[in-house]
């Protein structure tokens, strides 16, 4: 990602949650497994979780949500007001 336009379509819309979904470090969800780019973080576990904290705060602490745009079965889609924590400028 080498734009701020293209950071908004991986975290707000049209591919909401995307970008959370690998970077998650599956603590807070079934089963615990990470996403896939996890590891990419960093080159072990304590700068992966400095540099996830950090992320997550560029977007919004309480918008690093692993939801997508709309709901897929069980799995409910991300709401208007999740939308409004974010901090990223749109």
């Amino acid at each position: 990602m080498d734009t701020h336009a293209a950071l908004l379509f991986f975290i707000g819309w049209p591919d909401t949650g995307a970008i959370m979904r690998r970077l998650h470090d599956g603590k807070n969800i079934k089963g615990g497994k990470p996403g896939n780019r996890y590891v990419n973080l960093g080159a072990d576990e304590n700068e992966r979780q400095k540099n996830l904290r950090l992320f997550k705060a560029r977007v919004g602490e309480d918008a690093s949500s692993l939801k997508r745009w709309q709901a897929r079965g069980d799995v409910p889609g991300v709401t208007k007001e999740e939308l409004e924590k974010m901090t990223l400028k749109h």
